[in-house]
């Protein structure tokens, strides 16, 4: 199957297809698919799609790769065995049943959160099974080995998350809901408690499913680009600023001062030396992640099916 180097094509030339590129400009600094694509043996970038022609302009320009307008012409024409999928969510699902008909595409990667809500990628799942296209949902740090380590750390563990977000529940919460699921995926949704608890200053959510207790806090600040992680669990804390990147890990000790108590010590630099490489590790990674995609769509589609709870309850707050 991975013999020859993967034909790959771009649906979707916006931030993450390309154009962070261009906006960051650091060296070795890998956050788009079309850079992570070239910069990783086994794949063979063919060119992108989009509608816009002043980012076909630049895109060609940049890349010196060839550009379409419309999705079936450069299917046709092209003849990828990869779509990398980098539209507006609204998008995903008539996109897909497009690809659907091309028996020469193999692999599909979708943006996260992958379509407008569940119903959409639960019929975007079904249509790719169906079609024999092997189908991965973008939340890169899944993948990585990194955050896979971090993972098994804290499975089987009784675990207090907070995360601090904004720009919407399905833009960011979606990366820590499916984390979490990651260590431990509740039966069904139905299984996780939900609470609301609403301020002047900060919109909490609280969730509860088998071990696993988190809070998700939005301070609601406009133009505001911010996350912070934190995770307890009976050995050790973990806290990362900003990317949910780095994580800086202390580990529970008795404690010096008071008699019968603990303290968290010994804080330390987890560093994560994928942090400017996230997407290319993702790609680097891609036999080993798409031999695993239907555990990986699993968590995708229990991910989707909570933010489209959370987004309901949410409304009815406001």
């Amino acid at each position: 199957m991975f013999e020859k180097k993967i034909k790959t094509l771009i649906v979707g030339l916006g931030n993450i297809g390309f154009k962070y590129d261009s906006i960051l400009n650091i060296k070795n600094y890998y956050t788009t698919h079309a850079k992570s694509i070239l910069g990783t043996s086994g794949f063979y970038l063919l060119g992108g799609v989009d509608k816009n022609s002043k980012t076909r302009k630049i895109f060609k320009k940049d890349y010196k790769l060839i550009t379409h307008h419309s999705i079936d012409v450069a299917i046709k024409t092209e003849k990828p065995d990869l779509v990398v999928v980098s539209t507006s969510e609204r998008e995903h699902l008539n996109i897909i049943k497009k690809i659907s008909y091309f028996n020469f595409v193999k692999f599909i990667v979708l943006e996260k959160p992958a379509g407008r809500n569940s119903q959409d990628l639960k019929k975007i799942i079904k249509i790719c099974k169906k079609n024999n296209k092997a189908l991965l949902v973008n939340y890169f740090r899944l993948y990585n080995p990194y955050f896979q380590k971090i993972i098994s750390s804290l499975r089987n563990q009784k675990i207090f998350a907070s995360f601090h977000y904004n720009r919407g529940i399905r833009n960011n919460c979606s990366h820590l809901i499916s984390f979490l699921f990651s260590i431990k995926k509740p039966k069904k949704i139905s299984d996780i408690k939900i609470n609301f608890l609403f301020n002047s200053q900060n919109k909490v959510i609280g969730l509860k499913w088998n071990k696993i207790h988190c809070l998700l806090i939005n301070p609601e600040v406009k133009k505001l680009s911010h996350t912070r992680v934190e995770i307890f669990s009976k050995k050790k804390h973990f806290i990362s600023n900003n990317d949910f990147s780095e994580f800086k890990i202390g580990s529970l000790k008795k404690s010096k001062f008071i008699k019968k108590f603990y303290e968290f010590e010994n804080y330390f630099n987890h560093l994560n030396k994928h942090k400017k490489t996230y997407q290319k590790v993702f790609y680097e990674n891609f036999k080993k992640n798409i031999k695993e995609n239907s555990k990986y769509n699993e968590i995708s589609l229990m991910t989707s099916k909570l933010l489209d709870k959370l987004e309901k309850l949410e409304k009815k707050q406001n």
